[in-house]
């Protein structure tokens, strides 16, 4: 018979009366080597039942994970010595520990959990552990047909997990694997396994509270057989006191309603792991609870790291958001942002002075190096680029430029601001198809500094990137910086007061013009689209253009060197000349400007190298209109260099052209304005038409420009749009009339509707034939485009890549 022994529950609860909460080590530790002669009283083993054939079986002998033991080792913080005790399990000989009881047993007992673990602190300065270091078992052999078919490999699986939380939420977990230790030396047919590596049970655990371990062993036969203990691990509890400060690497919840004060960010009390800093990362959770964080102390640290806010229903944002009110402080942000309905409010709206800007009211920073926001209004804005040292806390300025990647609408009202001495890009980012991130030039992603926000200290390593956007109430000859977006104009004559718009484009760049055999001109990386509303017609205007002249905005022009084109279509450009100054205010020893007097019809503006890329032929205008049966197609130059005349040239499928005309040129040079036209009158028109016009230099070298779309099933195209070549393989156009103008907005979906591309483009009254971009990264397949137009009218068709 085997021998009795004191079951280790006997020992356990005058042992933990004498045990403070305080710091405990959990091991699982090697088994004393069991007796052969205790073999003979094992509990029946089930049966498995292996098919060899279509009439064949053989009785296989179930396996056991036999012998374990749980050592627990308990140590205070102030003692010295280490108190263990054994949690022994074999089979049901010693239940209730029937997580360890054999595999395969036809009825096993319920599993009773251990007595509690006790309580630990879970920063890691206390020295407080709770570490799962080793464990050993015995597992037994299975016979097919009297063949062992003995353990190949054995592992401990662990999970640990909050306590009440909904669906239980797994918040550390893990396998160790167990080494083989040889035959058991007292039953060569069985195996000893032993762990020799650990895991800190405390390791980045969410919170506090009362959390459950389970831990289950696993073994691997070599017939292939994978026995677990399901529904029998070894199950505690131990409890995590909460820190004054969430622990570095760590998440904290806002639970509100401290009595010391309901709304105190700063009170430890009112958070599930204690109060942010700019190690940890906190969580504003929806629907919002009643009492919100309110930050409103000016001279209070406000920090964290990742900061999320919970939305419940996003049709609903607005009374289902997650909620932090900042007032009268600085709230300083170092990780990511997600924003859920908006619902970080620093919408007071004092600016504070540029000497001073922690003198505004509410105040957003982006502290730290690369971030990803999603969106937000914040009344003042503030761009830092720090490294935080995760072990001491210690918040140091990198030099390593950093992108803060913005995903969705930024408005800042007041105050955006670029620290000194900082180097970062605020980009307007949008992912592809591939989740690359890229920057959107598109619109939708953007930041808006509304009627009466300011951008300062934009230098070369430190501006936006994408999108900006400004509105301003313009006053005749009085000059409008419009909030220091780059762009400087001034309303000459008698024209009635108005409202400006502009929206700056960083980083996407212009090429206006193919030359046959010769370089693509093209422009820096800046361009300004310019509107006006309530101003009369005919004004004039004094415009100066901003620029940095880093090398990546450049673009291959030289600086000083830079003529300003205008745009109406995005394909043809007017040169309007200028006069390169250096900007000794907007952007000090890091730009210039280019200004020219007197521009009218300003729509979109940007600069180019006017030495290095010689425009030949400047096409300032480009229409083809349906007159009844025929076809009128208009031009004019803004400059001629040795022309010969133009080729009008049609098609059916955007794809091969013939000449249907030939136009010469008035004069083969001219530095004056010159217009021409071409009547197409071929019979029997039908489905859409392609006109473009093919410009000859004296010397036979020929420049195309863009093609314009006419439609001849009914009437024009007022009311509809072309996308060509369609099926196409790289660049993709929409030709389109439009009675208003304005900027359309394109949305190119695959056919499950996720979103792959979006742009603004602009868009004039009449002929317009607009470039897509990002077209030729798409996979090969069909896609819808949803065109918006100025109008309001929305248009959607198929167009395929191939």
């Amino acid at each position: 018979m085997r021998p009795e022994r004191a079951s280790p529950l006997q020992r356990i609860p005058t042992f933990l009366q004498k045990i403070p909460h305080s710091m405990q080590n959990l091991n699982f530790t090697p088994k004393l080597l069991r007796q052969r002669r205790f073999l003979s009283f094992l509990l029946p083993l089930f049966a498995l039942f292996i098919g060899l054939g279509s009439s064949q079986s053989a009785f296989a002998q179930g396996p056991a994970i036999d012998d374990v033991e749980l050592i627990l080792s308990q140590r205070p913080v102030s003692a010295s010595s280490v108190t263990t005790v054994h949690y022994a399990g074999s089979g049901a000989l010693d239940a209730p520990y029937t997580g360890y009881t054999k595999l395969g047993s036809a009825s096993p007992t319920p599993a009773t959990p251990a007595p509690p673990l006790g309580t630990y602190d879970a920063d890691p300065s206390s020295n407080s552990s709770l570490t799962l270091s080793g464990s050993s078992l015995v597992a037994e052999p299975i016979s097919v047909r009297g063949v062992p078919a003995n353990p190949i490999a054995a592992r401990l699986r662990y999970r640990v997990y909050l306590n009440g939380v909904p669906t239980n939420t797994t918040t550390l977990s893990g396998i160790l694997a167990l080494n083989n230790a040889g035959p058991f030396p007292t039953f060569p047919s069985s195996t000893l396994f032993n762990a020799t590596t650990g895991v800190n049970l405390l390791s980045n655990l969410p919170s506090g509270g009362n959390y459950t371990l389970e831990a289950n062993f696993e073994v691997d036969y070599s017939n292939g057989t994978t026995l677990t203990a399901v529904g029998n691990p070894y199950t505690a509890t131990f409890d995590v006191t909460k820190p004054a400060v969430a622990p570095p690497g760590s998440s904290t919840t806002w639970i509100g309603g401290a009595p010391a004060g309901p709304n105190n960010w700063l009170l430890p009390e009112n958070w599930s792991n204690g109060v942010p800093s700019a190690r940890s990362s906190a969580i504003i959770p929806s629907p919002p609870r009643p009492n919100p964080p309110i930050l409103n102390d000016k001279l209070a640290d406000y920090s964290v790291k990742n900061l999320t806010l919970q939305i419940q229903d996003p049709a609903n944002a607005f009374t289902t958001r997650g909620i932090v009110r900042v007032t009268t402080a600085t709230l300083k942000i170092y990780g990511d942002v997600a924003n859920g309905g908006n619902g970080i409010l620093a919408t007071t709206d004092a600016p504070g002075t540029v000497a001073d800007p922690l003198s505004a009211s509410a105040i957003i920073v982006f502290a730290g190096s690369d971030q990803k926001i999603d969106q937000g209004r914040f009344a003042n804005l503030i761009i830092q680029n720090n490294n935080v040292d995760q072990a001491t806390g210690a918040i140091t300025v990198n030099p390593v430029q950093a992108t803060k990647s913005l995903f969705g609408l930024l408005e800042v009202p007041g105050s955006l601001q670029f620290a000194s001495n900082t180097s970062a890009i605020l980009r307007c980012t949008v992912s592809d198809i591939n989740g690359n991130l890229l920057l959107d030039t598109g619109g939708n992603e953007n930041v808006d500094l509304k009627n009466t926000g300011v951008v300062t200290g934009e230098t070369n390593t430190a501006f936006v990137l994408g999108i900006l956007k400004v509105q301003r109430n313009v006053t005749p000859g009085v000059k409008e910086t419009f909030g220091g977006v780059g762009v400087d104009i001034t309303i000459l004559g008698s024209a009635t007061p108005g409202v400006g718009q502009i929206t700056r484009a960083t980083g996407a760049t212009f090429s206006p013009i193919v030359f046959s055999g010769a370089t693509r001109p093209v422009s820096i990386k800046r361009s300004f689209g310019v509107s006006f509303s309530g101003l009369q017609q005919g004004f004039n205007a004094d415009v100066v253009f901003h620029y940095n002249n880093n090398a990546e905005e450049l673009n291959t022009n030289r600086d000083g060197f830079l003529n300003m084109y205008r745009t109406t279509s995005g394909s043809t450009f007017s040169n309007l000349g200028g006069v390169n100054k250096p900007d000794p205010t907007t952007y000090p020893g890091n730009g210039g400007t280019v200004e020219v007097f007197g521009v009218n019809n300003i729509n979109t503006i940007t600069l180019a190298d006017y030495e290095r890329n010689p425009l030949p032929v400047t096409v300032s205008e480009f229409d083809v209109k349906r007159t009844g049966n025929d076809a009128v197609v208009t031009w004019a130059t803004a400059q001629e260099i040795n022309n010969k005349g133009f080729n009008v040239q049609v098609s059916t499928d955007a794809k091969n052209y013939r000449n249907i005309g030939f136009v010469a040129s008035e004069t083969p040079n001219s530095t004056s304005s010159r217009s021409y036209s071409f009547i197409d009158t071929e019979k029997n028109k039908v489905g859409v038409r392609y006109y473009r016009l093919q410009q000859v230099d004296t010397d036979g070298k020929s420049t195309f420009f863009s093609p314009r779309a006419v439609t001849f099933e009914g009437r024009a195209t007022e009311a509809g749009i072309v996308a060509y070549p369609n099926p196409y393989t790289s660049e993709l156009r929409v030709g389109l009339n439009s009675a208003v103008s304005g900027n359309g907005f394109v949305r190119i979906t695959d056919m499950t509707g996720r979103v792959v591309s979006q742009q603004v483009l602009p868009v004039t009254i009449g002929s317009n034939d607009l470039l897509l971009d990002n077209m030729n990264g798409l996979k090969n397949g069909m896609y819808l485009l949803n065109l918006t137009l100025p109008s309001g009218e929305i248009k959607t068709m198929k167009v395929v890549k191939q």
